[in-house]
């Protein structure tokens, strides 16, 4: 089998509706779920694994000494413990990220024709705008500097011998002074030193491998508050949460309004059906 890994710490109510939108997925029970549950969760994130049915693994971390590399420890250490796990591939799929059907498929069949890839992401590209199709068979590469932590598929050997070599103490304990140190790149601010700051200073440095990324997305980002973004955090039961969740989402324009000045939560049609064979590589101009 291979992995899907879903990091969770405080939401329960995204966790509930990103895996529902798992259970609809093609090929969805071909999977194990790594969940990585980062200390200080809340308890009903245990809730709504248990409800899961799935084949699954529940790491709970232990409390560490780790700041501003808390989160990132908490995600490299699972892709670490996926490598175990997986025959060949590894997603990532945050607990605030909503699936088409389609997006364990395309990530399969895309990764099967560029076995050379360095990942494949089913999300819109929010490093670089490209100019893309309405063609579901197709597929971009990124540039050198495109990168999201996005619904995201690695084969393991990318994931053992380029990334995990820095999933280290000295890069948890200080994120920024490890990228200066080793990754010192001055196209991307070292402001940006957490996991997904990370991996792309590694991708810019493997230009050869691709970032593949559709045309037409088969994922977005719901996650429209979070520690990243100033927006009150719910209060109530775990049914009202999901509930207020489910109906802000649903509602484009009062999604948008909720995501505010955040432009890279674009909702897609979960209920679209894609018709394609086989992708097919249809390069996209950068706008």
């Amino acid at each position: 089998m291979n992995t899907v890994i879903i990091p969770c710490f405080n939401r329960p109510e995204f966790l509930f509706l990103t895996l529902e939108n798992i259970l609809k997925a093609k090929h969805s029970e071909e999977f194990v779920y790594l969940f990585a549950v980062d200390w200080g969760f809340d308890v009903r994130i245990l809730d709504v694994i248990n409800e899961f049915p799935l084949e699954k693994v529940v790491i709970k971390r232990k409390r560490n000494a780790y700041n501003s590399g808390k989160q990132s420890h908490n995600l490299l250490e699972a892709y670490r413990e996926s490598t175990f796990l997986s025959e060949q591939y590894s997603i990532l799929l945050e607990d605030d990220f909503f699936i088409n059907p389609d997006f364990f498929e395309w990530h399969l069949k895309v990764m099967e024709a560029e076995p050379n890839a360095f990942c494949s992401i089913a999300t819109m590209n929010h490093n670089t705008w490209h100019e893309t199709d309405d063609d579901d068979a197709a597929y971009y590469y990124g540039t050198r500097t495109d990168y999201q932590s996005w619904g995201v598929c690695w084969n393991v050997e990318v994931l053992k011998n380029k990334i995990l070599p820095h999933a280290n103490s000295s890069y948890y304990t200080d994120p920024a002074r490890y990228i200066t140190k080793i990754l010192n790149q001055e196209w991307l601010s070292n402001q940006f030193c957490e996991q997904d700051g990370l991996i792309r200073r590694i991708r810019y440095n493997n230009e050869s491998m691709p970032v593949i990324f559709p045309h037409k997305p088969r994922a977005f980002h719901a996650g429209f508050y979070s520690y990243h973004r100033d927006s009150e955090h719910l209060n109530g039961s775990l049914k009202d949460m999901v509930n207020f969740v489910r109906e802000v989402t649903q509602d484009k324009e009062r999604f948008l309004k909720a995501c505010g000045e955040f432009k890279d939560s674009q909702p897609i049609d979960l209920n679209y059906e894609f018709k394609y064979d086989k992708p097919v590589y249809k390069p996209a101009k950068i706008l």
